[in-house]
């Protein structure tokens, strides 16, 4: 298993950028709560911070690779995730516009937009903007938080109460790197060779 580290040199390769061109990135083994279970990333507005959730399926797909960076698909969904956060750092809560840079980055590392995760894409961006434009409010919002999830399970989390302090048994609770705190490790990479 590939460590957090080596999946997120990984996605910021994949980009073509270094990691001191986007806000602080925080690796969060599972979702805090006030964030569904289902998450993949988040930010939470008071930190201006990219909270990658390290149990999401995405991010142990990109993990359980046989080589590094070998899972390239889902590589591609986590450059495209960091993009979309990063895109509600630096702008603000506009989802549709969020997700149009999530869908223009897929595109141009090189996604198939027939592919499963293009398609998710594309549904969460509609099942969110549907959402925002009918004024509907989502706890997250009021908590000053963003959440990257796919459409299926934004769909789930929609039509059923489930406990978020419930999580199965493959979300991983474990802690990231050295600086840790409750589960959080605050991430700031710099490539050698300025990549």
């Amino acid at each position: 298993m590939w460590t957090a580290e080596a999946v997120l040199i990984c996605a910021l390769e994949m980009l073509g950028r270094n990691a001191s061109t986007f806000p602080p990135i925080v690796f969060v083994s599972s979702p805090p709560p006030g964030v569904p279970a289902i998450a993949e990333a988040y930010v939470d507005a008071s930190r201006s911070a990219i909270h990658l959730i390290t149990s999401s399926h995405v991010f142990r797909r990109a993990q359980n690779a046989r080589s590094q960076c070998g899972e390239g698909a889902a590589i591609r969904k986590l450059a495209s995730i960091l993009v979309h956060e990063e895109w509600h750092v630096r702008h603000g809560t506009n989802e549709t516009d969020a997700y149009q840079a999530q869908l223009m980055t897929l595109l141009l590392l090189h996604a198939d937009p027939g592919d499963g995760d293009f398609q998710a894409v594309r549904r969460a961006m509609r099942t969110v903007t549907t959402r925002q434009k009918g004024g509907v409010r989502d706890k997250l919002a009021s908590s000053g938080r963003h959440v990257e999830a796919d459409a299926e399970q934004i769909q789930a989390t929609s039509t059923s109460s489930s406990d978020p302090g419930t999580r199965s048994d493959t979300q991983r609770r474990g802690s990231v790197g050295p600086e840790q705190n409750r589960g959080h490790c605050t991430f700031r990479i710099s490539l050698i060779g300025g990549r």
